[in-house]
Order: structure tokens, then C-alpha cells, then sequence
């Protein structure tokens, strides 16, 4: 399935499926059950760390571990495409898409509007009492105990749904489906980040977030821990050279 070399399917697939995002409703609801089944396999070997940017797909292998045929494959990977997590060429092939800094940047910006419009939108609900902000409460208090197991694939999926109910939580709708465009694309990045940074400040850092979203009265504040939380903070990671530095790591161990 990936070059070189293959990585294991199977149980990892569903691992900690109850746990915050289920990569198992990330594919488009118009594929069929199948290509959805390839599409959410793909992410969930990025979220375990077996995929990464640059990893080579192979359409036979994948069809055999996952007992699909290759044209489910084959609409995956155009599905996958269409969200920007693989790039497909005549001569590299079908690969992971890359995490160079300007490709990256792009989609950060992106996501960086919309959690503010989603905040900002959310502040202004707080007339509705303290109680807004529970789902987020939980979120976090599920995140100290994956951080307390170094649980880092679930870490990712609770990262992904602490942004998203925040999404959901401003009730603007069309917000929502913005921020589920570039969803698939966040599972990679968050991936790589959460595997960059120790556990425990993770978990600090949506705990400053949140603290910001419930007592800032100052929305100049409030958009400066955002431009931290979901822009600077990543792009000063410099996830290129981590990759490389997994991909050495991953050479390095015997077959």
C-alpha cells in the first residue's frame, strides 16, 4: 500500500472510534460506502502516524487490505484529492500531500477566519449563561486523559471536535460546512503537531483558549490566542523537517 514498504491495516482502523472526531463520518456523504471505507482508512493511518507527507499510496495494495475493488480506490483517491490531503502524478505517483510552509499557511489563514468569525459569533451568545460552553468543558476533560495514557491519536480526534463544536456552537451553519472542507486536511497537520509537541501542552493550550473564549472581554485579546492556537503556533513547528526527521527515524528501524 505505501512505499516503500507496507503498513498494517486492520483493528487500527476502528481504534478509539468513540473518542472525540469519528474519522468514520469524515468522507462525503454522497460516495458510496465502499470509496467512504478507502477515504476514512487513508486518514485514519495519518491520525496513527503510519502515513506520512510524501508517503506513497499504492492502488493494488490498498484494494487487497482493505478487500475493495480498485475502482473504489481509485474514487478515493480522486475524493482525496478534491480535499487536498494526496496529490496524484503521472511520474511520483499518488502520495500524501506535503506540509511545506506556503501550502500550509493558505489553509491555516483559512481555518484561522473561521474560528474567529466562530468565537466572536459565540461571545456574543454568552447571554445564554456559562452553560454554552459545557460541550467544550468536556472536550477538554476527555483531552487530559488522553494526555494522561500519551494517547496521541485520540488527542488528535479531540482537537479536531474541540474546533469543530466551537464551529458548531457560533449556530451559523454555512461556518460549519466552511471549516468540514478543510477538516480532512487538519487531520494531517494535527497529526504531525500533536506528535511535535508533548501532550500536556496540548491540553494547556486549548484550556488558554477556551479560558479566552469564556472571560475575554477584549476581542483583540481573544483574536491573538487564536492567531497562536491555530496559526503561528503550527507554522512555528516547522512540520517539513519534522517529517524528515520521522522518515529517518522509520528507515532507521529493521524491517
Amino acid at each position: 500500500m505505501l512505499g516503500p514498504g507496507r503498513l498494517p491495516l486492520g483493528d487500527s482502523l476502528l481504534a478509539h472510534q468513540d473518542i472525540g472526531v469519528d474519522l468514520h463520518g469524515m468522507a462525503p456523504s454522497r460516495i458510496g460506502p465502499r470509496v467512504g471505507q478507502v477515504v476514512e482508512a487513508i486518514l485514519e493511518l495519518a491520525v496513527g502516524g503510519e502515513l506520512l507527507p510524501g508517503d506513497r499510496l499504492l492502488e493494488a495494495d490498498l484494494a487487497r487490505d482493505l478487500d475493495v475493488s480498485r475502482e473504489s480506490v481509485r474514487d478515493a483517491f480522486r475524493e482525496l484529492e478534491s480535499m487536498e490531503v494526496i496529490v496524484v502524478s503521472p511520474s511520483a505517483g499518488v502520495r500524501l500531500a506535503d506540509v511545506g510552509t506556503t501550502r500550509l499557511r493558505k489553509m491555516l489563514k483559512v481555518r484561522l477566519l473561521l474560528e474567529k468569525l466562530a468565537a466572536a459569533e459565540l461571545r456574543a451568545a454568552t447571554a445564554e449563561g456559562d452553560a454554552i460552553f459545557q460541550p467544550l468543558d468536556e472536550i477538554v476533560e476527555r483531552m487530559r486523559a488522553a494526555a494522561a495514557d500519551a494517547d496521541r491519536p485520540a488527542l488528535v480526534r479531540l482537537d479536531l471536535a474541540f474546533h469543530r463544536t466551537l464551529c458548531e456552537l457560533s449556530g451559523n451553519e454555512a461556518l460549519v460546512r466552511a471549516w468540514d472542507q478543510i477538516a480532512a486536511q487538519l487531520v494531517v497537520v494535527l497529526s504531525l503537531a500533536i506528535r511535535r509537541r508533548p501532550p500536556e501542552v496540548i491540553v494547556a493550550s486549548h484550556v488558554e483558549l477556551l479560558h479566552s473564549l469564556r472571560f475575554c472581554d477584549c476581542s483583540v485579546q481573544l483574536d491573538r490566542t487564536l492567531d497562536l492556537h491555530a496559526l503561528d503556533g503550527l507554522l512555528a513547528m516547522n512540520l517539513e523537517d519534522f517529517v524528515d526527521r520521522l522518515r529517518q527515524q522509520r528507515l532507521a528501524v529493521p524491517a
